[in-house]
């Protein structure tokens, strides 16, 4: 049984990643702009995203995370297992919270 899990994990490893759906349309993905942008402008206007950016642009916060970026100036933001922002509603306020945090801080650079 150890082996063959052992084998299953390996499969999987070397196994890239690729899109369930391949299918896509214009119409489809101008929907999900539209939903992204909306939801992006809920969370924009917010009290979680208010005291959010209160906290991080706090005087103890901004300290620390400007010693971090003193050689680079930005830091790079690396979103992982966001998840589809089509079926998630998790994930699609993971990516307006990222998108968000990109446009309104200036410590963060590239979004990968």
């Amino acid at each position: 049984m150890a082996a063959s899990y052992r084998n299953f994990i390996t499969a999987l490893e070397q196994t890239p990643w690729a899109p369930r759906n391949l299918t896509t349309t214009p119409q489809r993905e101008q929907k999900l702009m539209q939903k992204m942008q909306i939801s992006i402008e809920k969370l924009k206007k917010s009290g979680f995203f208010a005291s959010f950016l209160n906290q991080i642009r706090t005087s103890e916060a901004s300290f620390h995370i400007h010693k971090v970026t003193e050689s680079e100036h930005k830091l790079k933001m690396v979103i992982y297992g966001i998840g589809s922002i089509e079926s998630s509603r998790s994930s699609e306020l993971q990516l307006s919270l990222a998108i968000l945090m990109k446009k309104e801080v200036d410590w963060i650079g590239s979004l990968f």
